[in-house]
């Protein structure tokens, strides 16, 4: 299972107090409350490694928070877990910084669902898994979706924004609170459909 990076422990310590964010692996599921079309996106840019953390209600973008239970919601789970798989189709970045997706990884234990990690092709920590599933099973209220996304970019100064296209995958998601460290310092914004460009 993905282990959240310094840079972006390093946010959770130095972004204002009053904003929900995710401090540790222990805590990935625990940032505050769960509201049903609101999801967080933390950003890193530093060094010329760019690493997001996008976490939201299972609602958000499957429409249901438990394990599915029928074969249509098997395949929108399935669909889903594809879609966040390519961060491509999720975030455009200026083809000027030259960024590489070097790491994905997609977490939809709580709703029975392994991890996916593109660089690793078995799960090595299935232990978390299942405790994360167990510990979760049968709350319908507080499933979460997590994914997280490492690139290299060669131009890091040209990385001035990020365009983000999940509004577009997935409409129930209204807003996302997000928390960013870039050249130009830290702060939050909050991206909605009609505003989805994130400024570094």
């Amino acid at each position: 299972m993905f282990k959240t990076t310094p840079l972006l422990a390093g946010l959770a310590s130095l972004c204002l107090a009053s904003q929900p964010l995710l401090a540790a692996e222990e805590t990935v599921h625990q940032h505050g409350a769960h509201v049903h079309g609101v999801a967080q996106l933390n950003v890193v840019l530093e060094d010329g490694r760019l690493d997001m953390e996008f976490t939201t209600p299972a609602a958000n973008i499957v429409g249901f928070e438990h394990p599915p239970r029928t074969a249509e919601e098997h395949q929108a789970l399935s669909k889903t877990i594809g879609v966040l798989n390519a961060p491509g189709q999720l975030f455009s970045l200026p083809s000027a910084a030259a960024c590489r997706n070097t790491e994905t990884v997609v977490d939809a234990s709580m709703l029975g669902h392994e991890t996916h990690d593109q660089d690793t092709k078995e799960d090595e920590h299935p232990d978390d898994a299942h405790h994360h599933e167990d510990g979760h099973h049968g709350s319908e209220r507080h499933a979460e979706i997590h994914a997280d996304y490492s690139f290299q970019c060669s131009a890091p100064e040209k990385l001035d924004v990020i365009d983000v296209l999940i509004f577009q995958y997935f409409p129930a998601t209204q807003e996302i609170e997000v928390q960013r460290i870039g050249p130009q310092g830290q702060g939050g914004q909050k991206l909605t459909a009609k505003a989805a460009r994130l400024t570094l």
